[in-house]
């Protein structure tokens, strides 16, 4: 009887150590550095940027345009090609607009281009910083 306590208590130890080394949460993938909130503005034609221009650049190629508040008030998908960010969204209204800028990942900027649609973009010039 005793061997078969002695046994007994042995699996259990076993098992209680397999199941506590089996459960190990594994650690979250690390964040894309450009995720996050970027704020800058924007110029029409000739004018140097002067009005605001908001954005959460989420993960998996997703964003969302928002206003002053920081409230969403669009949304659209995103990309990097060799440095250059990529960008097209629609505000809630119906109007699609896209962008073209050079993503500086040390300095946490991008400057660039937008305009009407979703593609072309020579409506005028942008920065944004993140924040």
């Amino acid at each position: 009887m005793k061997a078969l306590n002695l046994k007994s208590l042995i699996g259990l130890f076993m098992l209680t150590v397999v199941v506590f080394t089996s459960c190990k949460k594994d650690d979250p993938a690390p964040k894309d550095p450009i995720e996050g909130s970027w704020i800058g503005k924007y110029g029409s034609g000739n004018n140097p940027p002067a009005e605001l221009f908001s954005f959460y650049i989420y993960g998996k190629g997703t964003w969302q345009v928002r206003d002053e508040n920081k409230k969403p008030i669009g949304s659209g998908t995103w990309k990097i090609e060799d440095g250059v960010f990529y960008g097209v969204y629609t505000y809630d209204g119906g109007d699609t607009y896209n962008v073209a800028a050079k993503y500086d990942a040390v300095a946490h900027t991008m400057s660039g281009s937008w305009g009407e649609g979703e593609s072309g973009t020579g409506d005028g010039e942008f920065y944004l910083n993140k924040e």
